[in-house]
C-alpha cells in the first residue's frame, strides 16, 4: 500500500490529543499511514493545549472544537462542514479518516458528525470510520446512521458487540468489518518493573445510569486490599494535567481520601501531564496496573505489563474478551468482595500472564496491519 494508488493526501479527523489514550491510536494510525507511503494531515481539538508537545506532528485544529461552537453546539451542523471546506487541507484531500475511538455513539456529538460525513462525501472525498466502538445508539441516532450509510466507503469495528450493532441497524454488511483496536499497532515497549508497585487509573462515568459512589467504594475497596498486602499505589491516568481539559487525579485525590489513613504513606497521585513515550516509559516501571480507561490497560500491555481491567463502557470487557483474558477485567460497578476475588486470581497468574505478553502483543499487532490493509482496500475502491 503507498502513494502511487489513487489515493494520496489524506485528512485524520476528531484527533483529542489531551488524552494520551487517544494519542496513542490516532498516532498509531498516523505511522502506520506514513510507512504506507500516504501524505497525513491531523485535525485535532484543543490544538493550542498540545501542538508543544508533539511539534513534529503535522496538525491543524478541528473547526468544530472552537470556543464558539463549545458554547453554541447548534451551529457545528451548518458551519462546520463550510469552514473546513475553506482549509487546505480538506481541499487537497483524497479522503477524510475519523481517527480511531469510542465515539460513534449517542454519548457524543453524533448528529453534527454525521451531518459532516455526508458533507465530505458530497464534495467528492472517500470517507471511512477506522476502529471505533459503534453504539449504543438512541432510535434517533440509529435512524440517522441506518440512513446515512452512504456517506462511508467502510466503516471498522473495533469489537463484536460493535460489529452486532452495526448488524442490527440494517449497515449494509459490505461496508463493516472487524479488526481490533488501533493501539496494536504500535510498537511494543520495554523495561524494569519495579516490585509490588502498582499504578491506578480512574476516571468519572455517569452514563448508563452507573454510581460514581458505587466506583469510588469499589477502587477503595481493590486498594486497601493491596496496601494492606503491602503494595504501594501511585494514582495516574492518560486523561490529567492539562489545564481547563478532564483530569482524572481530581477523581484520584477525592478517592484517596476515603482510604484510611493507615495506609496514606504508600499511596501518592502522579497529576503530571505526559507525551504519550513519557507515559509508555513509566507504565514500563509497575509491577502491573488497573486501568478503568482502556487505553491505560492497552498501553501497559504493549508495555509488557500485566493490566487489571475496570470496565465502563463494553468497549473494555470487549477487548479483554478478544484478548483471552476476560476474568481479567470487572464492570465498573461491580460489588468490592467479588472483583477482589478477581484481582486475587489475576495477581496468582500475573508472572504466567506476563510470559504470554510478548506473543500475545505480536499476534494482536499482525492482525491490526491486516485490519488496516483491508481498510485501506475498502476505503479505496
Amino acid at each position: 500500500m503507498s502513494s502511487k494508488n489513487k489515493l494520496n493526501k489524506i485528512l485524520l479527523i476528531n484527533a483529542v490529543l489531551t488524552n494520551n489514550g487517544d494519542v496513542a491510536i490516532t498516532l498509531a494510525l498516523y505511522h502506520t499511514l506514513v510507512k504506507a507511503g500516504f501524505d497525513v494531515t491531523i485535525a485535532t481539538h484543543h490544538l493550542d493545549k498540545i501542538k508543544s508537545q508533539y511539534p513534529s506532528l503535522p496538525l491543524i485544529s478541528d473547526v468544530g472544537s472552537g470556543f464558539i461552537f463549545r458554547k453554541l453546539p447548534f451551529l457545528k451542523r451548518p458551519f462546520k462542514p463550510f469552514l473546513f471546506s475553506l482549509k487546505k487541507e480538506f481541499k487537497d484531500a483524497d479522503a477524510v479518516i475519523a481517527v480511531p475511538g469510542g465515539f460513534m455513539n449517542s454519548y457524543y456529538d453524533f448528529e453534527n458528525l454525521m451531518s459532516f460525513f455526508s458533507s465530505c462525501r458530497s464534495k467528492g472525498k472517500r470517507v471511512g470510520v477506522y476502529a471505533n466502538s459503534f453504539g449504543p445508539f438512541n432510535t434517533t441516532h440509529g435512524r440517522i446512521l441506518t440512513d446515512s450509510q452512504h456517506a462511508f466507503n467502510v466503516l471498522m469495528a473495533r469489537d463484536e458487540r460493535s460489529m452486532n450493532e452495526l448488524k442490527e441497524l440494517g449497515v449494509s454488511p459490505d461496508l463493516f468489518f472487524k479488526s481490533n483496536d488501533a493501539a496494536f499497532l504500535l510498537d511494543e515497549k520495554e523495561g524494569t518493573s519495579i516490585d509490588k508497585k502498582v499504578a491506578i487509573s480512574v476516571r468519572a462515568w455517569s452514563k448508563d445510569d452507573r454510581s460514581m459512589k458505587s466506583f469510588e467504594g469499589l477502587i477503595v475497596g481493590l486498594s486497601e486490599f493491596l496496601l494492606e498486602d503491602g503494595y504501594q499505589i501511585e494514582f495516574i491516568s492518560t486523561c490529567q494535567g492539562i489545564e481547563n481539559y478532564h483530569d482524572d487525579s481530581i477523581i484520584a485525590k477525592k478517592i484517596v481520601s476515603q482510604i484510611s489513613s493507615a495506609y496514606l504513606s504508600n499511596i501518592s497521585v502522579d497529576s503530571n501531564s505526559y507525551t504519550l513515550d513519557q507515559l509508555r516509559t513509566k507504565l514500563t516501571t509497575y509491577d502491573f496496573v488497573i486501568g478503568t480507561r482502556l487505553h491505560m490497560c492497552l498501553l501497559s500491555l504493549k508495555s509488557n505489563t500485566p493490566a487489571f481491567n475496570i470496565s465502563y463502557e463494553f468497549k473494555g470487557k470487549e477487548a479483554y474478551s478478544y484478548l483471552g483474558i476476560g476474568d481479567y477485567s470487572v464492570d465498573y460497578n461491580d460489588e468490592v468482595i467479588s472483583s477482589v476475588e478477581k484481582l486475587k486470581l489475576f495477581m496468582a497468574n500475573k508472572a504466567s500472564l506476563k510470559g504470554q505478553l510478548k506473543a500475545m502483543m505480536s499476534e494482536q499487532k499482525i492482525a491490526a496491519q491486516i485490519g488496516f490493509d483491508k481498510f485501506m482496500e475498502k476505503l479505496e475502491s
